[in-house]
Order: structure tokens, then C-alpha cells, then sequence
């Protein structure tokens, strides 16, 4: 029954995942989805936002381009093509000390990121409400009625009788 939910969830929530080139990730993840969405909770979870806004504010550029770097190998590994080729600008911008590029683009390319994060946060929370759902159906569909279960219960204690 676990093992169904779970399909049911990785199904729902990889239909929910448009925005990202599922064909892209799901190849570097040797086409196995339990491992994809394993490693895009992980990109969830072990997210750069708090560290590229705070290296952002000390002006640290050789960390922050670190940090880009970072995101943008990871975004592309999920599918994430759009948030990856943000992260390479910002990326080739520090390396070139362009910080008029950067300043202009820092709280958009911030917004998308954190846009990008909260998509997938979404998804998975609500592919797996919807896993729950399907799963309490089922159960009440194949629940039998109290009649028949008391029928069932009879046949079972008679068998046990004759063995």
C-alpha cells in the first residue's frame, strides 16, 4: 500500500514540475525518479539563498561567484535551465568584477530563485496531500461493509473450527 501511495505521489508531483525540463533531469538521474526527486529535495533543503544574499551584502564576489557556480551546476542537474543560466551571468559577472551587472540583477535573479524553490516546495507538498487523499479513497473503496465483514469473520472461525 506505501509503495503505491508512493508511486501515486512521484506521479502527481512530476506532472506539477512543468516548469522544469523533466526529460534533462531525469536523464542525469539515470532515468530513475525516486532518485530525481530525492536530489530535488535536496536542492530544496540545501538551498544557497541565505548565503548568496549575505555574501551580496559584504561585497564578497569571490564567494558569491562560488556560490553561483554552485547553483547554477545544481539547477541544471534538476532541469532547471532558466535559474542555471541566471546563476552562470551572475556567476561570469563576478569573475569579471562587473559589479554594475550584478547590482542591477541581484534581487531578480534572488526573486526567481526563490520563486524556482518555492514551485518545487509546493509541488511536493501538495503532491503528497493528494497521495493521502487518493489513499484514504481507496481505503473506503475497498472497505466492505459491515454486514459482509461480519460474514467474512464467520467464514474465517468456521475454517479455523474445521482445521
Amino acid at each position: 500500500m506505501e509503495q503505491e501511495k508512493q508511486g501515486f505521489a512521484n506521479a502527481e508531483l512530476l506532472a506539477r514540475l512543468d516548469f522544469l525540463n523533466l526529460e534533462l533531469g531525469l536523464e542525469r538521474c539515470m532515468d530513475d525518479e525516486d532518485f530525481y526527486l530525492d536530489i530535488l529535495a535536496s536542492f530544496v533543503e540545501e538551498n544557497q539563498l541565505d548565503a548568496l544574499k549575505s555574501l551580496y551584502l559584504e561585497n564578497n564576489w569571490a564567494k558569491y561567484r562560488i556560490k553561483a557556480h554552485t547553483l547554477k551546476s545544481s539547477a541544471a542537474y534538476i532541469g532547471a535551465e532558466e535559474l542555471s543560466a541566471w546563476a552562470k551571468q551572475i556567476e561570469l559577472a563576478a569573475k569579471e568584477g562587473d559589479e554594475e551587472f550584478i547590482h542591477r540583477n541581484h534581487y531578480h535573479f534572488i526573486a526567481y530563485y526563490e520563486s524556482v524553490l518555492r514551485q518545487i516546495d509546493s509541488a511536493m507538498s501538495q503532491a503528497l496531500e493528494n497521495a493521502d487523499e487518493h489513499m484514504d479513497t481507496l481505503k473506503k473503496n475497498t472497505q466492505l461493509p459491515l454486514p459482509l465483514r461480519i460474514l467474512e469473520w464467520i467464514c474465517l472461525v468456521g475454517a479455523l473450527i474445521m482445521a
